[in-house]
Order: C-alpha cells, then structure tokens, then sequence
C-alpha cells in the first residue's frame, strides 16, 4: 500500500538521517529523509488532492441537479501532528489540540446560514443528531451527541479526548504500551487538562486555550501551598482544576476496566490467514498498529 506521505520527487539538499530520524515512525519513512519541512510539503499535497476529490463529488451534484438540496457534511476522524510533539508525522499519539481538533462544516441545502463560524465544543458524536434535527427526524434515546440546530449551536460546556494508545516507539516517554498509556483531556471553552504517565508516574498538564490553542506552552503547577510557582498566566489549582483531574481520573478507571489489549497483540505472522495478512498490512500502512 503507499505510504500517507509518499509523493516525490525528492528535491536536491533535503535533509537526511540524524536525530530527527528516529521521530519518523517507520511506517511513514521515506529512504533515509528527517527533514519536517520535506513531510509537510508531502502532506500539503495529499490535502491538495483529497480536495480535488471532493471537488468531483461537487461537480456530480451540480450536474444532476441536486446540490442545492443536498446537506452537505465536511469532517475528518483525527488530525496530524507535525513536528509538535515527541513523535512527528503520526497520529493516534497524543491528546493534545493538532490530533483531535478537526474540520466540522456543514452546508445546508441552498446555503441557509452560509458564512456562520462558530467556535465552540463539538465533536463527530454531534454530526447525526445535527442531520435528524435537520431532517425533524426523532433523535434515539441515550445519545451523547446533541443537535447543533437552536440552542445546540452553543456546543458543548465540557469536550472529553484521549488518544489511541502508547505505540511501541523508543522516542515516546508514554507508558507502559498500549491501552495503558492513554493520555485523556479534558476540554472547556477556556481550559485544557490533561492527563499522561510516564516512567514518572502520572501528571497533569493545564494549558489556556483563549491564549495558547497549539497547546504548547502548560501552566505553572501549582507550588505546595496552592500558589502558582511564577510563570505567567498566574492560574492556580482552583476547584474547577480538581474537578477536571476527578474526571481525568474516571476516564482511566473506565478504560483500565474495558482490559483493552494493545494493538499489537496479535497472532503470530506465521498463524495468520491471508485476510488477516491483508488487514494487518493495511493497518501497518496507515500507521494504526506497530510494525
């Protein structure tokens, strides 16, 4: 299968080997290339082309006649880090803003609310009680989507994330692998809390979404009067800080609960059968279990 990023041609001088190699999964390599700004021209490209993509389905709408009654969805499943984080070029990684904050456009039929940018808490969960709504269609009972129509359009006041899982790289510091190293966030319009473990033990990392949304800068932690130990903004451990950590907190016991296995708990090479052959390469290719 090809590689997510694999589109040469490779121009003269890019940069090869070093360090920065081993931040490449393996499954993303390109020869020997380390250099980031060679992978996000890469990537640039596949955006590119996905777009042109979606630009046939347009195309196909127009031309039966069936655009302006269309409702018209643009999403995506997960986000991408870059070089932002320990691991670069992958996902599934991390908790953090560039994995899990994606595209949600919609574009009702004759383009009713055109040009409306909303920024607020909302998630996939919200795209199929948004279509029923739409549709006035009966919403199931026990979902936890809400319609993004009326009231709805405000979001929600609290958005839970979590990675996929602690992958089997050496230049990660999550652990141990698999289900157990999940990190989890917890997400209001103002605040990030999040939850990693490492060979440390577990900690918790705060960051102000209104002035740092990469989320690359965390906040002071708390010295052990309850003070701030001095980096700007001077936010503290409030009560809303502990709720967050509590719901951290359940989010492990129900995953610790579910005993996931990893993703690379799998039958021998040697036992497969040929589809399960097939889905494992697949699943290689895409990054989505380890080599």
């Amino acid at each position: 299968p090809l590689k997510p990023y694999a589109d040469p041609p490779i121009t003269p001088g890019v940069k090869r080997g070093g360090p920065n190699l081993d931040r490449i999964p393996e499954y993303q390599r390109i020869g020997n290339i380390s250099d980031a700004d060679f992978f996000a021209a890469r990537y640039a490209t596949a955006v590119e082309y996905a777009d042109a993509q979606v630009g046939r389905v347009f195309d196909v709408l127009n031309n039966t006649g069936r655009f302006d009654d269309a409702v018209i969805i643009l999403t995506a499943d997960h986000g991408e880090s870059f070089d932002e984080r320990e691991l670069w070029f992958d996902h599934g990684t991390t908790a953090h803003e560039e994995q899990l904050h994606v595209p949600l456009i919609i574009r009702y039929p004759r383009g009713e609310g055109g040009g409306v940018e909303v920024d607020a808490l909302v998630g996939l969960e919200d795209v199929m009680p948004t279509v029923l709504d739409y549709l006035d269609k009966k919403l199931p009972d026990g979902m936890d989507g809400r319609s993004l129509l009326g009231d709805g359009a405000a979001g929600h006041p609290v958005l839970y994330g979590e990675s996929s899982h602690c992958k089997g790289e050496a230049v990660l510091s999550c652990t141990p692998k698999g289900a157990g190293g999940k990190e989890y966030a917890v997400r209001t319009i103002e605040r990030t809390t999040m939850r990693k473990v490492s060979a440390e033990g577990v900690a918790y990392e705060r960051y102000d979404r209104r002035t740092d949304r990469p989320e690359r800068s965390p906040l002071a932690p708390p010295r052990a009067d309850g003070t701030d130990s001095g980096a700007p903004p001077p936010l503290t451990w409030d009560t809303d800080d502990a709720k967050r950590v509590g719901e951290l907190e359940g989010m492990a016991d129900i995953r610790d609960a579910m005993d996931l296995d990893p993703p690379e708990a799998r039958k021998p090479k040697d036992q497969e059968t040929a589809a399960e052959r097939r889905e494992r390469e697949q699943l290689q290719a895409l990054g989505y279990v380890d080599q």
